[in-house]
């Protein structure tokens, strides 16, 4: 984890985390930014869209998930700087959107680890590298692998086989599901922009199996804001390309569709243990969770659909503090990283240590620094 590290700047113990001056909330709302899907070579489909819900037939069966499947598809497509298909598609969509009043940018699994970090719950060793574009804090995702080859063994799962089975890709994006959206929103008195991915869209009343359907949250009203395909620039793909550093031209071509966020869903196989998901579609401002009911080994018998949107403010005050130390921790993690030398440095918590505490470190020198290219910085950070 401390690979390009050189000397320690900084420690946070969770236990001294304060909470933050404001409370944690989501009916402030939220505003969407930008989607992609990524393609099979290097480029990305802008608007791009996640696949629809389209459950089969119920029973259903399913052999275990086997292949290759990725961890974060965009640290293993553009390992140098992650965030670049973010700025493509900003760039199209969103082009005079400014980071100049956000407070941060990041990725909606860092934002997670930090949270439970923050109650003290630290289930998994991480990484996460920080850089500041002029005020803006950029926390990038780090993962070991960022791809993993699941056996199709007894231990495994069937969570991708059983996305396969129950969603339809828009046409064009067949072999390319993976959908990334980017919203902004208020984290109490931070303003963040949060990128993550999005399972499945869901269309109340549409094949949902018999279950529970409730009433689809009021839309957000950004989604009148999109521009319409038609308005889209984009460049075409060269084929074949690799993952290329982040000077390099990712392309951008126009297909998909936009969808609303009151439509977003998230897919899980282990029924309805929303507790466990919370947390990950509370960050992600996704309203559905469509869980699968297996009565025996690959056999699906039916889907369980919840209204997960509805019960934010329950969980926002059940987990209040947890959220506002969040706050308070981000503030802290800017604080540290505008006083380096470099304005970067390299988060990690060791899972082994007790009581749990953040070991942060200034980057060596000969370590690449995977900030936001100058042209994105000129374009978007605008006084």
């Amino acid at each position: 984890m401390r690979r390009g590290t050189s000397k320690q700047i900084a420690t946070i113990v969770s236990a001294d985390i304060g909470l933050s001056s404001s409370l944690v909330r989501s009916n402030s709302g939220f505003e969407e930014l930008c989607t992609y899907n990524w393609g099979s070579g290097f480029f990305i489909y802008v608007p791009g869209a996640p696949p629809k819900w389209t459950p089969p037939q119920l029973p259903h069966s399913l052999p275990k998930d086997s292949g290759m499947y990725h961890i974060d598809e965009n640290g293993s497509k553009a390992p140098d700087f992650p965030f670049l298909p973010l700025f493509k598609s900003l760039r199209v969509m969103r082009p005079l959107f400014n980071f100049a009043s956000v407070d941060l940018l990041a990725n909606r699994n860092s934002l997670r680890k930090l949270t439970n970090f923050a109650m003290g719950k630290v289930n998994q060793s991480f990484r996460i590298d920080l850089y500041v574009v002029q005020t803006t804090l950029v926390m990038v995702r780090h993962e070991r692998n960022t791809i993993e080859l699941v056996p199709g063994s007894k231990d495994s799962g069937y969570g991708h086989n059983f996305e396969d089975a129950f969603t339809t890709p828009e046409p064009g994006l067949e072999g390319n599901r993976g959908h990334h959206r980017v919203v902004q929103y208020l984290l109490g008195d931070l303003r963040c922009v949060v990128q993550f991915e999005v399972d499945a869209w869901y269309e109340a009343g549409a094949g949902d199996s018999g279950a529970d359907a409730s009433t689809a949250p009021a839309a957000s009203g950004v989604d009148s804001l999109l521009p319409s395909l038609g308005q889209l620039s984009v460049t075409e793909p060269s084929t074949g390309k690799r993952p290329q550093r982040a000077g390099s031209d990712l392309a951008v071509v126009q297909c998909g569709r936009t969808v609303p966020s009151c439509k977003l869903a998230e897919v899980k196989t282990n029924g309805q243990n929303i507790a466990r998901v919370m947390q990950q579609v509370w960050f992600g401002r996704t309203p559905y969770l469509l869980g699968g009911v297996r009565r025996k080994e690959g056999v699906f018998t039916g889907v369980e659909l919840t209204d997960v949107g509805s019960r934010f403010p329950k969980w926002e005050a059940e987990n209040q503090k947890s959220l506002r130390k969040l706050s308070r921790l981000i503030a802290e993690l800017k604080a540290v990283a505008m006083k380096s030398k470099t304005g970067a440095c390299v988060v990690t918590c060791d899972k082994a240590v007790k009581p749990a505490r953040l070991d942060i470190f200034e980057p060596s020198f000969k370590a690449k620094t995977r900030t936001v290219p100058e042209e994105f910085v000129r374009e978007f950070w605008r006084a």
